[in-house]
């Protein structure tokens, strides 16, 4: 289980989910906590959701109040928060070794990006997913492939080391068919996937002249 990270917000409810929907037929409590511990041990940060809908007969799904914290030495008090993630995930594979989920819809997350003298959050969440996939590599886990992926009507929050802080609205981001040419993502990979891509917009949206660190 420990081994199902699939990352910020999706990636996290991909792998608990199909966990769940093997082993519960009520699974969405289980889900709630499997998705916090396993979220929280990988990114060495906090995480939470207030509720999981899950339907084992269609495979859609309904996470809300998510919450990703800051890792150690960062002030503000999450790195996302998203009120609602929508998904589909298909539920002939959750016995495969990949599990496929057809859209994940993140809606109008908030996402602060904050430095301090080492680098951002985002650079050191980067650092504790990679750091946990080495740590792991030889543990057997789940691939995923995600064919649709957008996040829309983001709020990016940018926190200086000197107390400003700056909000812009990101344009809509989408990845499609992440893991399906190399029949699966690893939880690690999918992970990495999600967090740099919200770094590379986050540091081409912030205002030319307030990032200290590129």
């Amino acid at each position: 289980m420990k081994k199902l990270l699939l990352g910020i917000a999706g990636g996290i409810v991909i792998a608990a989910i199909g966990a769940g929907l093997m082993r519960y037929q009520s699974p969405d409590q289980v889900t709630r906590r499997a998705i916090e511990h396993v979220a929280s041990e990988a990114i060495q940060a906090s995480a939470h959701l207030d509720r999981v809908q899950i339907s084992a007969a269609d495979g859609t799904g309904l996470v809300t109040g998510f919450t990703v914290g800051n890792p150690a030495g960062f002030k503000t008090a999450a790195a996302l928060t998203a009120d609602s993630i929508k998904l589909t995930v298909e539920l002939s594979t959750l016995d495969k070794g990949a599990i496929v989920v057809r859209t994940l819809w993140l809606a109008s997350p908030r996402i602060t990006y904050e430095e301090n003298q080492a680098g951002s959050n985002f650079t050191a969440l980067l650092e504790n997913i990679r750091r946990g996939a080495a740590d792991k590599r030889a543990e057997p886990g789940k691939k995923i492939v995600v064919d649709r992926l957008v996040i829309h009507g983001a709020k990016l929050s940018y926190a200086s080391r000197a107390g400003q802080t700056i909000t812009v609205d990101l344009p809509d981001i989408g990845l499609n068919n992440i893991g399906r040419t190399q029949g699966g993502a690893t939880s690690s990979e999918f992970a990495t996937a999600i967090v740099e891509v919200l770094l590379y917009h986050a540091k081409r949206n912030i205002p030319a002249g307030a990032l200290q660190h590129r």
